[in-house]
């Protein structure tokens, strides 16, 4: 008879990829599935932010360009149109760049990312002309702006107009953050300070809280596991006092929304508490933090490691329990 039993291996909740807030997206995505694009755009139309926002985000992937252009002919004031168009040439183009560092990218890659982006940013800039209220196409300039290498003060004047219409827009700040990390156009410390200012201006439970969080997030994932120093600090980064001390702080900041129903403003950031676990190298912080978000798995910050974020988490998972 054994002295000790050994204890029952540990098995993730089940995960599912996040489908989204929107009861719409579902029937739109069948939609698209099945080539009823204009379902689509019927719908953006009709839809008032910040649902419109999550329609063109969570389905100008599957959007076929030349469908959206050819609205835009036929009907040059309508903003929703523009706004698809502008969303598709984007993905088109960033698909075509992949996510790959600059080092890694041909340069043919580069010229057919850069048309993209261009026809990209004249269809985005007459959809928020035409919506002087719609923060949607802001949101996508900003992403624009990254890979056109526009300048600083064109960016800031971007986001100030997107704060503007929405002061808490969630995925506008985070784009803002990439704009001003190390691997774009600013530094580590921009980077940091841009999420803590943030984060110190806003409310008790906003999620812009998530940013401090997200800056740790990216810092951890910039250091290279293929040199010594850095594996080293990688390895422990998530263990250290002050870096520990302010997830902390953020989650107390984020409050409410870490232990609500899970929804579009928070199932990211409860996806980034996963992340630091494994960091941690914490199995059972890291199934606490799965079950903590229901099993729900958001695109970022598993598309950073990878093209299928529920494959990801597993073979991340997978990695953690050997």
């Amino acid at each position: 008879m054994a002295l000790f039993r050994r204890s029952a291996k540990q098995e993730l909740p089940s995960l599912t990829a996040w489908p989204g807030d929107s009861p719409q997206l579902p029937g739109l995505r069948a939609a698209v599935a099945q080539g009823n694009y204009d379902a689509v755009l019927a719908a953006v139309r009709g839809a008032a932010n910040p649902e419109r926002f999550e329609l063109v985000w969570a389905l100008a992937d599957d959007l076929p360009f030349e469908w959206a252009a050819s609205h835009v002919a036929n009907d040059p004031g309508e903003a929703a149109a523009h706004a698809l168009a502008g969303a598709a040439a984007l993905r088109a183009g960033w698909r075509a760049r992949t996510n790959e560092r600059a080092e890694h990218v041909q340069t043919e890659q580069f010229k057919t990312f850069w048309s993209w982006l261009d026809r990209a940013e004249s269809y985005l800039r007459s959809a928020a002309e035409l919506d002087p209220a719609d923060p949607t196409p802001l949101v996508y300039l900003l992403a624009s702006a990254r890979g056109l290498q526009h300048p600083r003060e064109d960016v800031t004047s971007v986001f100030t107009e997107l704060r503007r219409r929405d002061p808490g827009h969630l995925e506008g700040h985070r784009q803002m953050m990439q704009y001003v990390c190390e691997k774009w156009f600013g530094s580590h410390d921009e980077m940091f300070a841009f999420a803590r200012g943030v984060s110190d201006q806003s409310p008790q439970g906003s999620p812009l809280h998530e940013l401090p969080i997200f800056a740790h997030v990216e810092r951890w994932a910039d250091l290279s596991t293929d040199k010594p120093d850095e594996a080293k600090q990688r390895r422990d980064y998530f263990k250290a006092t002050s870096v520990l001390a302010e997830i902390e702080q953020a989650k107390q900041r984020l409050g409410p929304l870490l232990t609500a129903p899970v929804d579009g403003s928070s199932v990211t950031v409860r996806n980034m508490l996963v992340v630091v676990a494994f960091g941690q190298d914490d199995r059972d912080g890291f199934v606490q933090a799965v079950s903590d978000v229901q099993g729900l798995v958001s695109p970022m910050p598993w598309n950073y490691f990878g093209a299928d974020p529920v494959r990801v988490l597993q073979a991340t998972w997978r990695s953690l329990s050997k």
